[in-house]
């Protein structure tokens, strides 16, 4: 919602960002609704605003992270690496922060890879505790470095390498942890989705994915929706006009394939 000049970033990891920046969230929110409420009245009856987000948010409240959670990333991907061998590893890319994509086409490496990353350990105060969240996507693994419920103490990470030897690395050698506050929000899988206009009957959506969006959309434009394709027209769009002509268009052009 803001962004900061290298200059200011005292002042902002200070205590005094709450106060200063408190508000940036909920100005935001005023403003998107302001820009929603320009459309909504430029907009004519053969218009359909279709508002989705890809996810949702929920807070990031838990036994775990019972105050939020402090968010450990990886400094310098390449000395993460070195601790485990290069080899094999064709390709290496970050996704949304903290996490870092790893290609390993070969299945045994790639098994390699795995136990180094799920055995290493992070030390808080000398109390042990998982380092990295590790999962699969076909030749791919996605490492994210697990976050931190509390800020004090050292911490060190310690890594069983592939020939069996360990090493400690304390944690501002491999990982920053410079987010100014506690993260106490997260992404959730139900994502928002709203329809308005003279095509659209009121209520409350029935239960849809993302990959209706789509066919949704096109249907609304009188463009056929390709056989690949796998979502559906939501029902609130079925008792406009706008999608019972589609559906006659459709119909005919059926017929006359099929003549």
């Amino acid at each position: 919602m803001f962004t900061s000049h290298p200059s200011r970033r005292k002042s902002i990891h200070s205590l005094r960002y709450p106060s200063q920046f408190g508000e940036a969230v909920p100005y935001g929110y005023q403003l998107c609704d302001k820009l929603l409420g320009k459309a909504m009245a430029m907009i004519g009856d053969d218009t359909v605003l279709v508002l989705a987000s890809s996810m949702g948010r929920q807070p990031l409240i838990s036994e775990r992270y019972v105050e939020g959670k402090y968010v450990v990333r990886i400094k310098n991907i390449d000395k993460v690496l070195e601790l485990i061998g290069h080899d094999g590893i064709t390709d290496v890319v970050p996704t949304m922060v903290p996490q870092w994509n790893l290609t390993i086409p070969d299945a045994t490496r790639r098994a390699q890879v795995k136990v180094v990353f799920e055995a290493a350990v992070r030390r808080q105060a000398g109390a042990p505790d998982s380092a990295f969240a590790v999962q699969e996507m076909h030749d791919q693994w996605t490492i994210t470095p697990l976050g931190l419920a509390r800020n004090h103490g050292p911490i060190e990470y310690e890594f069983t390498l592939p020939d069996g030897k360990r090493t400690v690395r304390p944690l501002g050698e491999l990982f920053e942890m410079d987010a100014p506050t506690v993260k106490q929000g997260m992404h959730h899988i139900d994502g928002m989705l709203a329809l308005w206009g003279t095509q659209v009957q009121a209520g409350k959506l029935a239960p849809c994915t993302n990959l209706d969006v789509a066919p949704t959309i096109l249907a609304l434009l009188d463009v056929p929706i390709p056989a690949a394709m796998h979502g559906q027209v939501m029902p609130a769009l079925r008792a406009g006009q706008v999608f019972r002509t589609y559906q006659q268009r459709v119909g005919k052009e059926a017929a006359l394939s099929s003549a």
